[in-house]
């Protein structure tokens, strides 16, 4: 399927027409009745002949129904998807104007730490309509992770992790039977210590940059980052629902249980 830069040509090409199934139905019918009659009262038509007749006239309106109505109802509402989530997308982006923005490849690290508790309060929300956490308070920091918009929040006093927010396109995920090894894990409050930067109000460290996102649609797991998990590798539950793998001191997966069964195209 192509995309042009018009969405509102794309979605009139592909808009579903009923007319000509209906016509190739009816059309398909017709024939296959004559056929039929022609093999009752006649021998013009032998066996082999009339089989091959019926299975062609068969999926010739079945054929017609797929390209006229099912495919385009199906590319339909993936462009209204993308559509959709690039406006999201821009409209976060505008917000993120506001953030002063630091990676790796800018000579900025971070490090990562954890401390065990026995119970977590976090909690996020996702809207699978708009693909959300919400939108980031302008007086934390965050580190986003992976090639979305998926960000821890930062507490810029204290470092400490505070929650999630941003974008999580469904556009982008690709559908993978996922494990989430929960054999290592511990509850903990993550730290999140800057290096050659500091956490102030609106700072924005971007991490794992080139990392997809994987879906798991039966489990409702969404994993950004590395998705195998090793032995020395720590599993930090450190909201409800929700995991940050850490090995050696660095970030390199964020496990989220969201909604199942999320069409991903």
């Amino acid at each position: 399927m192509r995309y042009n830069n018009n969405p509102k040509e794309d979605l009139r090409k592909n808009n579903p027409r009923k007319f000509a199934p209906i016509l190739n139905t009816i059309f398909s019918g017709i024939i296959i009745i004559v056929i039929i009659i022609l093999k009752i009262f006649t021998e013009h038509v032998s066996w082999p002949l009339f089989f091959a007749f019926l299975i062609v006239l068969i999926m010739f309106p079945i054929a017609s129904w797929y390209n006229f109505y099912f495919s385009r109802k199906t590319k339909t509402k993936m462009l209204k998807t993308y559509e959709e989530e690039t406006n999201l997308i821009v409209e976060y982006l505008n917000h993120q104007k506001n953030f002063i923005c630091f990676n790796k490849e800018m000579n900025r690290d971070i490090s990562t730490s954890f401390t065990r508790v026995d119970s977590i309060d976090l909690k996020f929300n996702y809207n699978s309509e708009v693909s959300s956490f919400g939108f980031p308070d302008s007086n934390n920091a965050l580190v986003s992770i992976g090639i979305g918009f998926t960000n821890l929040v930062v507490d810029p006093k204290t470092y400490n992790v505070i929650g999630l927010c941003g974008l999580a396109p469904k556009s982008i995920w690709v559908k993978k039977k996922l494990k989430l090894r929960l054999d290592n894990c511990q509850k903990g409050l993550i730290h999140i210590e800057p290096k050659n930067f500091d956490f102030n109000e609106k700072t924005l460290y971007q991490t794992l940059l080139h990392s997809d996102s994987y879906y798991d649609k039966k489990q409702g797991l969404l994993c950004i980052g590395e998705r195998k998990i090793y032995d020395i590798d720590d599993v930090i539950n450190f909201i409800e629902n929700g995991y940050l793998v850490l090995r050696d001191d660095k970030i390199v997966g964020l496990w989220l249980f969201i909604d199942k069964d999320l069409q991903v195209f």
